[in-house]
């Protein structure tokens, strides 16, 4: 649930901006998938899905990429 609410901040922040075209880079495969529509979820953090997807559609487009955990050096 911390890489949702990480990624939801990061989102704000960019929309804050006015950004319109955001790439994500995550080491979360599951957060990409929830982001992405692949996956659905029914739990305590589908709040925090349902505002990344609001700051999605403000945004414009927003594209998620996977990298390894170890490779991620921002988040580490």
């Amino acid at each position: 649930m911390d890489e949702a609410m990480a990624m939801l901040h990061g989102l704000t922040f960019a929309n804050s901006l006015g950004y319109n075209h955001v790439e994500a880079e995550l080491d979360s495969l599951e957060v990409i998938q929830l982001c992405s529509g692949a996956e659905r979820i029914w739990n305590e953090a589908i709040a925090i899905y349902a505002d990344i997807l609001t700051q999605m559609g403000f945004i414009g487009k927003v594209e998620f990429m996977h990298t390894g955990r170890d490779t991620n050096v921002a988040a580490h």
